[in-house]
């Protein structure tokens, strides 16, 4: 795309601060010519003009200036009396519009309007108004790139694909790309990224084989690392996506050829070439999608060596190692890039990187902070951590990452009191406190504390589309509730996950298995046990569901087979629950001694689950009607 998306607009798009008034002059001046209202020296070699009493007679300015100069100079003019009310104003007018798309007319080969316009795109969210007036005029001129591309990306934005589609194909049919193209290398792999990401959108995928495959074909093409990653995430798509059918293993392991074959002419462009930052860094998702770390350390190696002080390289070095999960590797650099960078540059390297401004200049030493956290360094992470919090006091992320490092060391206690710091509502909080009482044995406050992240998580739900609690909360709620006995809640909960998938084998197992346990809806419990187990017959824990819940039925025969099956798949060490519960079905049956046997194998194999002592108090039961 040629020009910065949405979101990068939004966040830098700002007027200049200076040289409008030479810009007026300029255009002014342009204005001036086209009125006649100044006049030139039109022979060659003097810069004087005629005598008054020369009889020779200046050509008007109309013969003087080529149609094309005269219509160069009207789209300056109107962009820069545009670009003054703009600047004045601060706001997009009719009269401001009126110039910017006037000047595109003039001259669609100019971009500094079409930026202005697309600022005006993206503020008022209306690509419409945008393609309304641009889209008669790109179609005329075929050869504009800049313009034709910026039409077809506002064109998608509407759902308007096909319409993309045609208007960039004119484009590139125009451009004569290939072998013997003549416009600029930029624009020709302008054309081509934005039409490639719409044939991957509308699944074109010989049409964006074949665009490729012409475009290729120029020697100067095949060498620049920009073409080779366009074509590179094209096929990576392709390899992926692709059609299904009879031939799609072939077609699809045909393209994954062609997917390594740009990826190899990446690596040696790379190394024997000044690759840039933003390049390298737009490389390394498809190679992360690949798992090919080593291929994409070393491409930012090459880079490296040549720029062995460059901060952008390590700044694309460190959170390529993050991308793929070498988070002590990440440390090491995050560490590197916090120790030795200075403000200024390190601002400049971070926009130049990840296409946003640096939001605060600790936020390396934060990164350095989480990597080490993922490493289990919990040393560095606590260093790093309190950096961050001596540059920015009280700084409500800092706090709640240093209390994460105490629950990963198990220090419990420090995670509670470092949390104290933190002013009002916050789910996350909440949760992570939960999770400290409960490893501190207070069950009812971690309780209390669920229900109060539950509250937050659905508060933020409300307001953000797609937000809400992650993804192991709902099992720690489960977990909590079971110690305080919270039935309905922990039914509640369970039924959420079954509605939403009937099937899921997890969730019915673990409402069937408390159901079972509680006495209650004994039907409804063996039904969703037996779902369960269609979808794994072999899991032990199922197998001892079903066991259980027949057992509390009365039906001791057929749990006993249940029963036996499950502690043979857990075997040799088999869950001292199973065990409990084979030594309560064999009790029922009046297998004594084998019930005294199985309850003395459960109280030697530990577990978090089993109740030891109302399991001891069976056994002493049994042992004395044994007469032992």
């Amino acid at each position: 795309m040629p020009f910065p998306s949405q979101l990068e607009w939004n966040r830098n798009f700002q007027l200049p601060q200076s040289g409008l008034s030479s810009l007026i002059f300029i255009a002014l001046f342009a204005s001036f010519l086209l009125a006649g209202l100044v006049s030139l020296p039109l022979s060659a070699g003097t810069d004087a003009f005629f005598p008054e009493d020369n009889p020779r007679q200046l050509p008007p300015l109309e013969e003087s200036i080529s149609k094309k100069g005269r219509e160069k100079a009207e789209a300056l003019a109107n962009y820069a009396l545009g670009y003054r009310d703009l600047k004045k104003d601060r706001r997009f007018s009719k009269e401001v519009m009126d110039r910017l798309i006037h000047a595109v007319e003039k001259d669609p080969y100019a971009t500094a309007p079409l930026k202005l316009l697309w600022a005006k795109w993206t503020t008022n969210g209306k690509p419409s108004d945008l393609v309304k007036a641009l889209l008669p005029i790109a179609k005329a001129h075929p050869r504009a790139a800049d313009l034709n591309t910026l039409v077809a990306n506002s064109l998608r934005v509407m759902k308007k694909n096909d319409e993309a589609i045609d208007l960039l194909e004119a484009s590139a049919e125009a451009l004569d790309l290939g072998e013997d193209c003549k416009a600029p290398l930029n624009k020709q792999i302008e054309v081509v990224q934005a039409l490639s990401e719409l044939y991957v959108a509308a699944k074109r995928w010989d049409d964006g084989e074949e665009l490729f495959e012409d475009f290729l074909e120029n020697g100067e093409v095949a060498k620049s690392y920009l073409a080779r990653l366009e074509a590179a995430k094209f096929f990576a798509e392709c390899a992926d996506q692709g059609p299904d059918g009879f031939f799609a293993g072939w077609s699809k392991r045909r393209r994954r050829k062609r997917l390594e074959e740009n990826l190899l002419a990446l690596e040696k462009i790379a190394g024997d070439g000044d690759v840039s930052v933003s390049a390298l860094r737009r490389t390394i998702p498809i190679l992360k999608r690949y798992s090919m770390p080593d291929r994409a350390e070393r491409m930012v190696f090459a880079r490296l060596l040549s720029h062995p002080k460059d901060l952008s390289t390590y700044l694309v070095l460190a959170s390529m190692y993050d991308d793929f999960r070498r988070y002590a590797d990440a440390t090491r650099v995050w560490r590197k890039v916090a120790d030795y960078a200075d403000g200024s540059k390190l601002s400049l390297a971070w926009r130049m990187v990840f296409g946003r401004p640096l939001v605060v200049p600790w936020l390396p030493r934060y990164k350095q902070g989480l990597a080490a956290m993922k490493q289990g360094w919990s040393k560095e992470a606590l260093r790093a951590f309190d950096w961050c919090a001596i540059a920015s006091p009280g700084n409500p992320a800092v706090i709640l990452q240093t209390a994460y490092v105490y629950v990963d060391d198990c220090k419990y206690l420090k995670a509670l009191r470092i949390m104290r710091r933190l002013k009002g509502k916050d789910p996350d909080v909440d949760f992570l406190r939960a999770v400290c009482l409960d490893y501190l044995e207070r069950p009812d406050e971690a309780f209390e504390a669920m229900r109060l992240a539950e509250e937050g998580f659905a508060a933020l739900a409300e307001k953000k589309k797609g937000a809400g609690a992650p993804d192991n909360f709902w099992w720690v709620y489960v977990l909590i509730g079971l110690k305080v006995d919270a039935r309905d809640k922990i039914e509640s909960i369970a039924r959420r996950f079954i509605d939403s998938d009937p099937d899921d084998p997890v969730w019915n197992n673990f409402l069937g298995y408390m159901f079972a346990d509680w006495n209650v809806h004994l039907d409804e419990a063996k039904k969703m046990i037996t779902k369960a187990l269609k979808k794994e017959p072999e899991s032990a824990a199922y197998l001892d569901s079903m066991a259980w819940v027949l057992y509390r039925k009365g039906k001791f025969d057929e749990a006993l087979d249940y029963i036996e099956e499950a502690v043979e798949k857990d075997s040799p060490l088999p869950d001292a629950v199973i065990l409990d519960h084979a030594g309560d079905i064999n009790a029922a049956l009046g297998h004594r001694a084998e019930a005294i046997k199985l309850w003395k194998r459960a109280l030697a194999t530990y577990s978090d689950d089993l109740d030891y002592a109302a399991t001891r108090a069976k056994l002493l039961a049994a042992e004395k009607a044994e007469g032992r």
